[in-house]
């Protein structure tokens, strides 16, 4: 992808708000302070992603136009080239231009099951 093409997309602050955290996130889950890949990061999204907005996951995400790999390799990216993240000598905005659908199998529906133990109207 050319450099021209993906700055086409905008994303608001609170994306790159996300992808800092997301970052801390998977370093955490690292179990040591190291850098991590563009596939651990993609690796960990959905379960960031799941754990700070629950079912409505997917629908914040895709407000925030991250919708794929390359969505959050750009974000990466564009935090990097403003100091806010770095890079490995070795890494490049392709690494998350992986096959990986960020939505596949709906991973981000929950099912919740109530049980409701007394009526919520009584006559």
């Amino acid at each position: 992808m050319k450099k021209t093409e993906i700055n086409k997309k905008e994303y608001p602050a609170e994306a790159y708000t996300f992808i800092q955290e997301l970052v801390n996130f998977a370093i955490s889950r690292a179990g040591e302070l190291r850098h991590v890949s563009g596939a651990e990061l993609l690796e960990n999204c959905r379960l960031y992603a799941a754990q700070q907005f629950g079912f409505m996951a997917q629908n914040v995400l895709e407000n925030w136009n991250i919708n794929s790999g390359d969505d959050i390799g750009n974000l990466v990216y564009e935090l990097i080239e403003t100091g806010k993240l770095s890079a490995s000598p070795g890494d490049s905005r392709e690494d998350f231009s992986i096959k990986f659908n960020l939505f596949e199998n709906n991973n981000f529906r929950i099912k919740y099951e109530a049980e409701i133990t007394e009526p919520l109207i009584t006559d």
